[in-house]
C-alpha cells in the first residue's frame, strides 16, 4: 500500500509539484478572506473562491512589480499577500457593481411561462 502513494517524481517534477500546491493554498487563504471582507448574498462555492484568489495573487503582485519595477519580488511574501488580497477586494467589489447594474435573474417555473388559455 505504501508503494502504490509513493511518486517517484524526478527533483524538478517535484519542485514544480510543490509550487502549485503552495500557490493553491494561497490563492484560497487570499480568496477566503476577501469573501470574508466583501460579504455577499450570493452563494459561491469553494472553486470560485479559489479562482478569485489566483486572480488576486496573480493581477496583485503582477500590478506592484510593474509599478514600483521591483525585479526581485517574492509574490508569496507580506507585500505579495496584501497586494494580493487587495486585488482580490477590488476583484469582488467589482463583481458586485456588476451585479448592481444587471442583477441575475432567476429561471421561473415552467408552469408560469405557458402562455394563457385560449378562449372557447
Amino acid at each position: 500500500m505504501d508503494q502504490i502513494l509513493q511518486w517517484n517524481l524526478p527533483p524538478s517534477m517535484q519542485s514544480l509539484v510543490n509550487n502549485i500546491l503552495i500557490w493553491i493554498g494561497f490563492a484560497m487563504i487570499v480568496g477566503l478572506i476577501a469573501r470574508f471582507i466583501v460579504p455577499s448574498k450570493y452563494t459561491k462555492g469553494p472553486l470560485v473562491t479559489l479562482l478569485i484568489g489566483l486572480t488576486g495573487s496573480c493581477v496583485g503582485p503582477l500590478l506592484i512589480s510593474f509599478y514600483f519595477h521591483i525585479d526581485s519580488f517574492n509574490p508569496i511574501g507580506f507585500v505579495g499577500f496584501v497586494s494580493s488580497l487587495v486585488a482580490a477586494v477590488l476583484l469582488l467589489v467589482l463583481f458586485h457593481f456588476c451585479l448592481l447594474i444587471a442583477p441575475i435573474k432567476k429561471e421561473k417555473d415552467d408552469k408560469q411561462n405557458l402562455p394563457p388559455n385560449p378562449p372557447n
